[in-house]
């Protein structure tokens, strides 16, 4: 291990190659990490966006037969372009820095906008007695066509849900209104958003009458663990139950308990889903500008 002092930048050499990080204070770090402690002809937060942008260049030449490394001469002999000038790095480091920083403070609202609302779902309705069954309330949104692999070669604004971590982006509709995404195979996992959506032949996509979409959000966010363990089997790759799953015991809330908790739910998962477009935008409005600027062809007045 060494320490290093505050400002210096972190390169992940082995896998996941390529993770960049600066240090906000003093620490000390091991062999996974290619340690960079900035000199006075540039600035910490200048080469931090200069790593990622030369990341995959970087990671072209990796050495080693079984595991990939970056060894520090790789790195250091790594050519990028910086401008001389301080100033300059400061300018493209604090336009790219305040775009990261919106993208977080997003993700940061949208973690206590769910979390909220989650609080208040197990409040008002964790201890209440089934008093219904799920498919009293569900609508099942027609199966999609298109596959993952289909969706990778597309570029929109629209968000595709897959039975994955992986949220991509296209210009296919097929969701117009808040929906639940349900991965069908594999670990059970539940999405949600308000708005129009694209998803893969694996994921279900349902939502449910009576003002209850949201409420069903939060009902099987908070029951994913027992959705896993039930009903998801199968001897290989498990798959989602569909047909045990409709016929689940819920709680069905009355009209007086949906026109209240849809006072806090609806607004908060809207903005919680406008938060979540808003910050694709902010990654290719980043991804866009940061070649450009770190090549010279745009300047900062």
């Amino acid at each position: 291990a060494r320490l290093l002092p505050a400002g210096s930048i972190l390169f992940s050499s082995r896998a996941p190659i390529g993770y960049v990080a600066i240090a906000k204070n003093q620490l000390t770090t091991n062999q996974g990490f290619r340690s960079i402690i900035p000199n006075d002809k540039v600035i910490p937060e200048f080469l931090y966006y200069l790593l990622k942008f030369n990341k995959n260049k970087i990671e072209k030449n990796a050495g080693g037969s079984t595991f990939k490394e970056i060894s520090g001469s790789t790195l250091s002999e790594t050519e990028v372009i910086i401008p001389l000038d301080i100033n300059t790095q400061k300018s493209i480091a604090d336009l790219l820095g305040y775009i990261d920083s919106k993208i977080e403070t997003n993700i940061r609202i949208n973690d206590n906008l769910l979390q909220t609302s989650l609080s208040y779902f197990k409040h008002k309705f964790l201890s209440k007695t089934p008093n219904g069954k799920l498919n009293e309330i569900l609508i099942e949104h027609a199966k999609s066509q298109i596959q993952v692999n289909q969706a990778k070669k597309s570029c929109g604004n629209i968000p595709f849900f897959t039975s994955g971590d992986e949220i991509l982006f296209s210009n296919t509709e097929i969701s117009k209104t808040s929906s639940c995404f349900l991965n069908t195979g594999g670990n059970a996992d539940v999405k949600f958003f308000a708005g129009s959506a694209g998803y893969s032949t694996d994921t279900w996509c349902i939502s449910a009458k009576g003002n209850l979409t949201e409420y069903l959000f939060l009902y099987l966010l908070t029951y994913k663990e027992e959705l896993q363990k039930k009903y998801f089997q199968g001897t290989g790759l498990k798959h989602l139950q569909k047909d045990q799953l409709r016929n689940k015991e819920i709680y069905i809330p009355s009209e007086d308990e949906i026109a209240a908790m849809n006072e806090l739910l609806i607004p908060n998962l809207k903005a919680y889903s406008s938060n979540f477009i808003q910050n694709h935008r902010l990654k290719r409005l980043r991804d866009y500008l940061l070649p450009l600027l770190l090549n010279g062809q745009v300047t900062i007045k």
